[in-house]
């Protein structure tokens, strides 16, 4: 076990960062005590608050609603005792500043991608990806829909397709929507082999926050995206240019149907989204953003 007394003894530590609000209670008051002119930034990862409350009007569900309001009472108190946050979109960061009520620095850092292009085709390619953690809860209740209410209208028109699965913690909670189209691999070591197979990657979230990784994994390795409003925020998506966007089931399927089975329009997605992340979601792209966090700290 690290003993933090010990470590924080052992240097003086200009910025520390805690990742997720729930950790604040445990580091906070340590680096406070042993290293008191160190600064704190905490990195909100999403605002937790926000997606509860969201979920709770999507299941209009009283009992949701009282936890998001616990969940915030307790987020934004952590949130308040750090000197400054880090958000990932520009959203949660106008969500936090009007939330807290005090004055704080919060500064905006996107997930960060590297850019690397897949060599594989679009006639090399088939199925459908869906990447995530399946305990964090809007990744299972985006699979129930899809299979359950956007799938089979895909299938009418593909019914050669497949989707893939992919991340821990999928069995067995996922293991009614195992089908002859639909394969639940469960965890595995690297997601590479499945954006350069697979010939959209999906993300039909119906709540959440914050920025989607599976949503910019796929478009820096070029594989073109089908995601809800909520699953696209922080992206500032053209819709139709560099990702298609689309809510209801109707909506969402007809996209799918439409990129899956064109080139030219498939071609012009990868294209469009690799650049995307180029210009404003790579190392080199938010090297600013970052080094403004690090000269706020001097």
């Amino acid at each position: 076990p690290i003993h933090w007394d010990h470590l924080l003894k052992q240097g003086d530590y200009s910025l520390a960062i805690i990742s997720g609000y729930r950790n604040v209670g445990l580091y906070l008051p340590l680096i406070r005590k042993h290293s008191p002119s160190t600064k704190i930034a905490l990195d909100t990862v999403d605002v937790h608050f926000l997606r509860e409350q969201r979920k709770a009007s999507l299941y209009g569900s009283d009992h949701l609603h009282e936890t998001a309001t616990q969940i915030k009472e307790m987020e934004l108190n952590m949130c308040k005792q750090a000197d400054a946050l880090i958000a990932v979109t520009e959203e949660d960061a106008a969500v936090l500043r009007n939330a807290l009520g005090v004055e704080k620095p919060v500064f905006v850092i996107p997930n960060i991608h590297p850019v690397e292009k897949s060599p594989a085709r679009f006639q090399d390619r088939k199925g459908l990806l869906f990447v995530g953690n399946f305990v964090h809860p809007p990744n299972p209740d985006a699979m129930y829909y899809f299979c359950g209410q956007i799938l089979p209208m895909i299938l009418k028109e593909l019914p050669d397709l497949y989707l893939y699965i992919v991340g821990g913690n999928s069995l067995p909670l996922l293991q009614s929507l195992r089908t002859d189209k639909v394969s639940i691999t469960g965890y595995v070591p690297s997601t590479r082999p499945f954006l350069d197979h697979c010939g959209l990657s999906i993300s039909p979230l119906r709540y959440g926050a914050g920025m989607k990784g599976k949503i910019g994994e796929a478009l820096a390795r070029g594989l073109p995206v089908v995601s809800t409003t909520i699953g696209a925020e922080g992206f500032q998506f053209k819709n139709g240019t560099q990702a298609l966007i689309a809510d209801s089931p109707t909506d969402f399927a007809r996209p799918v149907i439409q990129a899956y089975s064109n080139e030219t329009l498939w071609n012009q997605l990868s294209t469009n989204g690799l650049q995307l992340i180029e210009d404003r979601f790579s190392p080199d792209a938010l090297f600013p953003a970052v080094k403004s966090l690090l000269d706020w700290n001097q």
